[in-house]
């Protein structure tokens, strides 16, 4: 009699149909977002630059940019400018500047400048105040050492972060196009003090003191502050003694609404309102 073919689990299956490979559309070159600005050495129309290292990543792998495409750079000094991407290779991106842009804003050349007087905090936090006073256009940075800061380092270590805060203001000054603010290097609350010019409006945040749209001392002066600067304390605030330091060097108490507030989220609240106190046309 005929064999019964088996259908058991060891039978053979049918040999299928091979599929061809699938090949991904490589991605299409798309133009830089206009926000995003690439910080270069020079941003001189005319000139041709050199691009590589971790700003080729981000022309080439994060951008995806490709010959012809156009790019925001700015400099130092405070130019800024459009480019083109002239040719990309594996290691290096070549591109010339042409255009002129307007300055940014907070740049040093504005004549309404706000300087962040960060006590240090704890921990980490020190990057994200520098990541968002970046952002919202400091020209000057000062860390300082107050008596209620924790966790002090070493001179090494203080340099170490120092430079980890400088990485994080370039790639904040990146993707928000504000100009990348110079990090001065941490030091005590009565150096920072005796060393720096009595120029502009000094304000003291502090809780407690008065609102500073409820009596500005700029506007009661009847002056008109080319420049403010803002201290923030670390948690707990700055000393008695510390107060009556700034206080005795010209700066001014003034609060922020709401309760106690994170140190992060002071400096940015003291820095949106010294923004207002120098927009505002009682100011001028």
């Amino acid at each position: 009699p005929p064999r019964r073919r088996s259908s058991g689990p060891w039978r053979n299956p049918a040999p299928q149909r091979a599929q061809p490979p699938c090949r991904r559309r490589p991605p299409a070159p798309r133009a830089a977002d206009p926000v995003r600005q690439l910080l270069v050495a020079q941003a001189r129309p005319g000139a041709v630059l050199h691009v590589d290292g971790a700003d080729h990543h981000y022309l080439v792998r994060v951008l995806r940019l490709a010959p012809g495409a156009a790019i925001a750079v700015a400099d130092a000094a405070g130019r800024r400018a459009r480019a083109t991407i002239l040719d990309v290779t594996g290691d290096r991106v070549r591109l010339r500047v042409d255009a002129e842009r307007g300055a940014p804003a907070g740049h040093a050349t504005a004549p309404d400048a706000v300087i962040l007087v960060q006590a240090l905090p704890k921990g980490t936090l020190m990057d994200r105040v520098v990541r968002q006073a970046t952002e919202l256009g400091v020209v000057r940075i000062v860390p300082v050492v107050a008596e209620r800061t924790q966790g002090r380092a070493d001179p090494a270590a203080q340099q170490r972060r120092r430079q980890r805060w400088q990485r994080i203001a370039r790639q904040a000054a990146q993707q928000s196009g504000s100009a990348p603010p110079p990090i001065d290097a941490p030091v005590s609350v009565r150096r920072y003090l005796e060393r720096a010019p009595q120029h502009g409006l000094g304000l003291l945040f502090q809780p407690g003191a008065a609102l500073l749209h409820a009596g500005a001392p700029a506007r009661a002066a009847g002056a008109v502050p080319v420049a403010i600067r803002c201290a923030v304390g670390p948690e707990g605030g700055f000393s008695a003694a510390e107060q009556a330091l700034f206080r005795e060097h010209g700066f001014h108490a003034a609060g922020l609404p709401g309760g106690i507030l994170r140190v992060d989220t002071a400096a940015v609240a003291a820095l949106t309102a010294a923004r207002q106190l120098l927009a505002s046309p009682r100011a001028r």
